[in-house]
């Protein structure tokens, strides 16, 4: 009878039965002695893609937003100005013979009420445009959320073009020019964030 007593792999338990330096089942090292090391590969972390970069192009808007707000402002003082000068016109008129008091005065009232409303929507709308410019440089600053950043440009670049009626009504041909100006160089910008499509992350 042989010597040789079944023996069972201490790794996975399955039946040895003849002398082996490796266990047929699962491979493992009978022997004691250590196995050469084997190469591990682990999975390469993911990385966040790299950031493109707009160039200039937000700062560009940035301070077109910024000038914006401030323009707005600035037309609030001319209006709140211009209502100072017609609130003197009143005093004076007052001094007026009854008639051309009554002329004068229908006139200011007329005046006031032109006044309010033109310098007042001019205001919001270079504001408004201004606010939706900051956001829109500040997303393509960061290149990221870039149909927020589309959308934004696009809005602070045609909110300004609903002033032209009111420029047209008041035969402000200047300021109308400079509105049509202003908005091709802002549809101009929204193009670059257009075409910038793949520079942001999201």
């Amino acid at each position: 009878m042989s010597d040789y007593k079944i023996k069972y792999c201490f790794k996975c338990g399955a039946e040895l039965p003849e002398p082996s330096d490796f266990c047929p089942e699962c491979g493992a090292n009978l022997t004691g002695k250590e196995e050469p090391q084997r190469a591990e590969y682990t999975a390469r972390p993911t990385q966040e893609p790299p950031k493109g970069d707009m160039g200039i192009i937000p700062i560009l808007i940035m301070v077109y937003g910024v000038l914006a707000i401030v323009a707005g402002i600035f037309m609030i003082m001319v209006g709140m100005s211009i209502d100072s000068i017609i609130t003197i016109a009143r005093e004076y008129a007052e001094s007026m013979d009854p008639q051309t008091r009554t002329e004068i005065l229908a006139v200011i009232e007329v005046l006031a009420q032109l006044n309010m409303i033109y310098f007042t929507a001019i205001a919001i709308l270079m504001m408004l445009s201004g606010i939706f410019a900051l956001v829109a440089g500040h997303l393509a600053g960061k290149v990221s959320s870039w149909k927020a950043a589309l959308v934004c440009c696009l809005v602070a670049s045609l909110v300004p073009l609903f002033s032209i009626p009111l420029d047209m009504s008041f035969h402000v041909s200047g300021s109308m020019i400079g509105t049509i100006l202003i908005s091709a160089i802002g549809l101009l910008m929204t193009y670059f964030i257009y075409a910038a499509k793949d520079k942001f992350i999201s």
